[in-house]
């Protein structure tokens, strides 16, 4: 608890206890309630407890436990968002307990659903970012039209923000400086068809740290190999891999080029493979070498693609790849 927090605690705490005649302790230490019989005490303190709620009492982050305590808790369910994923970070659980909904949050609701997040969209852009309501709507609405400045249309914008619920968050300047980051370490052209292209196919790049994407460049260049021209093709194919953790790309990169001897250039062809469940890959990798399937060459016969190693599920995988029975593949996991 904050010193500030503390103070006004204790001052409330002084003031219950000089004006109402509530011993210390039991301030302090509410369950010593238990040893006084004065109605008077119990009565004072339970409005001590509920009153002073949540500010005062000891926090708790599980936001179930406030619904009937808010209106805007209330509000926020009725709409169907998840408020349990305000829980976690804790202080987006405590920014929403100083929401008034009337006050803070229903502008920004009509500005989201003049851009098409309604209903069960606007449930899922608020679950993921009540952030939202700190911005001021002038800045939103110049944010908007800078997107509109860069080609997208209303379909574009709703679908960027549906996925990349915190690109709204951040000033014009910050995203401008985010694109141009991109134009220049990847080398694209710099018109609005082609940044519009990759935001378009991987939105959630602008929202992320450049550090983060720019650590993932560098490793894959000077510890798995990658050419700069190399990355640039596979940004471009596949803009979404500089999203994921740069271990899991060498997990697979490392089993896919080391031991199952897939060249790298069928890897540059199809990135997607450098980010599925690592398991599950190398589970299908040794199945396929088990039932002397494993021939990733496109110019020889019985060719697998590697975009079938990424098919959804175990079923699929056996049913169009494999041509055995999932009882097989699954008898076959269990000696792993």
């Amino acid at each position: 608890m904050s010193n500030c927090s503390t103070h006004i605690k204790l001052s409330v705490i002084f003031f219950l206890y000089f004006s109402l005649n509530i011993p210390l302790e039991v301030l302090i230490q509410p369950d010593l309630r238990d040893l006084y019989t004065d109605e008077d005490i119990h009565q004072s303190l339970e409005l001590y407890i509920n009153e002073m709620y949540p500010s005062l009492r000891p926090f708790t982050f599980d936001l179930a436990y406030l619904i009937n305590e808010s209106l805007t808790l209330k509000r926020f369910i009725e709409m169907g968002v998840d408020i349990y994923r305000w829980n976690q970070p804790n202080i987006k659980a405590k920014y929403i307990l100083t929401l008034n909904f009337e006050r803070d949050c229903i502008q920004h609701i009509i500005f989201l659903n003049e851009l098409g997040i309604k209903n069960k969209y606007l449930a899922q852009y608020l679950s993921y970012n009540p952030w939202i309501f700190k911005e001021n709507l002038d800045d939103l609405y110049v944010r908007i039209n800078y997107l509109k400045s860069k080609g997208f249309n209303q379909e574009n914008i709703h679908d960027i923000l549906i996925r990349a619920p915190y690109l709204l968050n951040l000033s014009t300047k910050i995203i401008d400086t985010k694109i141009n980051w991109f134009i220049k370490k990847f080398h694209l052209n710099n018109n609005n068809n082609n940044i519009k292209e990759f935001i378009i196919r991987s939105p959630k790049l602008l929202t992320l740290p450049l550090q983060d994407i720019s650590n993932t460049y560098f490793n894959m260049h000077s510890l798995l190999g990658f050419e700069h021209n190399e990355l640039q093709k596979i940004f471009q194919q596949y803009p979404k891999l500089f999203i994921y953790d740069y271990k899991l790309i060498e997990l697979n990169f490392d089993f896919l080029f080391n031991e199952m001897n897939i060249k790298r250039q069928y890897l540059i062809n199809y990135p997607p493979i450098l980010k599925q469940s690592f398991q599950q890959l190398r589970t299908r990798c040794l199945y396929l070498k088990y039932i002397k399937r494993n021939q990733f060459d496109p110019t020889k016969s019985n060719f697998i693609s590697l975009k079938n190693l990424c098919l959804k599920t175990n079923d699929l995988f056996c049913q169009y790849v494999t041509k055995t029975s999932i009882q097989h593949y699954l008898n076959f996991m269990k000696t792993l």
